[in-house]
């Protein structure tokens, strides 16, 4: 009531009690082809016409996006990114990547594009009705500032729901290129990436178009980078430029200059290579961004392909847009430790979620997930004290709110993956715990499985790596005894079919070759080997992909040829790689399920 205080309390809550029926009778209504009324949506905090939810929704015209109001807070976002990148290191940012969400432009009205627009030095122009109806530049000597480089990566949702905006800020980026009256690094990287591409073999007029895309996007029918797959299959990669080639695979294709979801894999690398500041936005009450795994498979994607391309990780940043009076720009570190606390470690949130039995304890295990795939893709954003706390909290019942009894009688997998995941942590080196604190998960794991189950899930029977660290740890005396050590691996053994050690040994070879190419030498791009999705989310999270493969996905790993002739060593080099997905799809099993 804060953010709305001339509201009527006693309605709101009557709208937030009505709504959980409303949503289940006008959803069967849909499902039996009956009229849904329709109503706003929006953020319900934001928005309190949204309650009681429910309703076929509507947002707003996207002719109006830019909003005059979004304009004016994507500015200030601008400025304080400007702002702390001078107070840091005491120079402008030369290039930002931008995430756009349709989810985010909905509830915002355009905060991120006019962010984009205020960094160029570009602005909207309005016409009576506040439609946007073209763009003009910022004269140098208003801006007092260089026009910086943007690379903007759209999801799937958003090519799709806002293809004008697209064109729109393809105009903008071409106007503010063009400028010459004041330092402008968007001109001055396009040389830079002109000179690259023709260094790699490519025509001068070729790379003279492809230098001066900026909006990069999954190809044209699909949703999603890849990023979530990869990260959560960790016992199918050693290093994390796996990730980072499914992400160039996936997120190459751009948009601009007439040319619509064509595949430009070096430029798309060349633009990441200048890359200083990554930002995204959170605009919801609702959803964090450790709720899903949507907001580290794009802001940390694109993190985790920098730092990979040119060594150093940007600046990773988020815009918090929460509330009508509430704006900031925090590195994601920030932002992962804030809802930590007021959420995950938080005991009312715990006993919210025990409410919901099973699926309250599944929730705890994907926020684990969630915070994995934060681990991975910006590294420093995750340190060993938020690990350290989740162990206290979910294994050590720190609270004392019996949650080995809850997790027992509920959902046994779920806690079964939150120690995985945790030991996971350990094996990948990302967490350096304590010895007590790694015999302790590997013990509670163990005994889980043997007494409730291997639950299956991307990291648990898929990963001999783990189970044999597990049984290392646990064979240590005083851990846990023989008879218990020997149960554990009889449970890994049958749920594979296969022993331990065979286990082992045969995703060793798998992981060498999937790390060698044709001629044995080290592979830079493991993008054809990408794990299936364990569920898909583009339609729970609006922003990912609805298609999931089952054993490895194999994609094209030259795009920019439509054709491509084998030799007779070529027609080898392809016969090895069905044999390795032959045993990619015996080593996947059956369908997993998630703890």
């Amino acid at each position: 009531m804060q953010q709305n205080p001339k509201a009527d309390e006693n309605q709101v809550k009557k709208d937030l009690n009505a709504s959980p029926v409303r949503e289940m009778e006008n959803f069967i209504r849909a499902l039996n082809g009956e009229y849904v009324p329709a109503g706003e949506g929006n953020d319900p905090l934001r928005n309190l016409a949204a309650l009681p939810t429910g309703k076929n929704f509507y947002g707003f015209s996207p002719a109006k996006v830019p909003s005059k109001a979004a304009w004016e807070v994507g500015k200030r976002a601008a400025l304080q990114m400007i702002d702390q990148k001078q107070e840091k290191e005491g120079k402008y940012p030369e290039k930002v990547g931008v995430v756009l969400w349709a989810t985010e432009t909905i509830r915002n009205e355009g905060i991120n594009e006019s962010t984009i627009l205020y960094l160029m030095g570009i602005e909207p122009i309005w016409d009576a009705t506040e439609r946007v109806t073209g763009c003009r530049v910022i004269p140098g000597n208003q801006l007092g500032r260089p026009r910086i480089d943007v690379l903007i990566n759209p999801s799937g949702l958003y090519r799709d729901m806002f293809p004008n905006k697209l064109l729109y800020l393809d105009d903008a980026v071409q106007k503010a290129m063009a400028e010459t009256d004041i330092e402008n690094y968007l001109a001055r990287n396009n040389r830079v990436i002109k000179s690259a591409l023709m260094a790699s073999g490519m025509t001068e007029q070729e790379a003279e178009a492809q230098s001066r895309f900026r909006i990069f996007t999954e190809k044209v029918g699909s949703y999603g980078n890849g990023v979530e797959e990869m990260v959560g299959a960790s016992g199918l990669w050693e290093s994390d430029e796996a990730i980072s080639d499914v992400y160039l695979n996936r997120a190459q294709y751009a948009v601009g200059q007439g040319k619509w979801g064509v595949p430009v894999k070096a430029a798309f690398t060349e633009n990441l290579r200048g890359v200083d500041v990554a930002v995204h936005s959170r605009s919801s009450n609702v959803v964090g961004i450790i709720d899903t795994d949507d907001f580290f498979m794009y802001l940390g994607g694109m993190s985790l392909a920098v730092k990979n391309i040119k060594g150093e990780a940007p600046d990773t940043m988020v815009t918090m847009h929460r509330r009508k009076d509430e704006l900031m720009v925090e590195n994601v570190a920030k932002t992962i430790g804030r809802e930590m606390r007021t959420r995950y470690l938080n005991p009312q949130w715990i006993e919210g979620m025990k409410q919901d039995n099973y699926a309250g304890a599944r929730q705890m295990s994907e926020f684990t997930e969630n915070l994995w795939g934060w681990q991975v893709t910006v590294r420093n954003a995750v340190d060993a004290a938020k690990w350290q706390q989740i162990y206290e909290v979910y294994v050590e019942d720190k609270y004392g709110m019996e949650i080995a009894d809850f997790f027992n009688a509920h959902n046994p997998w779920a806690y079964q993956s939150m120690t995985a995941r945790m030991l996971e942590a350990v094996r990948k080196d990302y967490w350096q715990a304590d010895e007590k604190v790694t015999q302790k998960l590997a013990a509670e794991y163990a005994v889980n499985v043997v007494e409730k189950g291997v639950a299956c899930c991307d990291h648990t029977c898929n990963n001999p790596m783990l189970n044999q660290m597990v049984v290392n740890i646990i064979s240590l005396p005083g851990v846990l005894s023989p008879e218990m050590v020997e149960k554990f691996k009889l449970a890994i053994e049958k749920a594979a079919a296969k022993t331990l050690e065979a286990q082992v040994d045969s995703r060793s070879e798998l992981l060498a070759a999937l790390d060698a190419g044709p001629d044995g030498s080290k592979s830079n791009d493991q993008a054809d080997q990408q794990p299936k999705a364990s569920q898909s989310k583009e339609m729970k999270n609006s922003e990912k992909d609805s298609e999931s493969v089952e054993g490895f996905k194999m994609e094209e790993m030259d795009t920019q040829d439509d054709a491509t002739d084998l030799s007779s060593s070529g027609i080898q080099w392809a016969a090895s790689l069905f044999v390795l997905l032959l045993m990619g799809l015996f080593l996947w099993g059956s369908r997993r399920r998630r703890g």
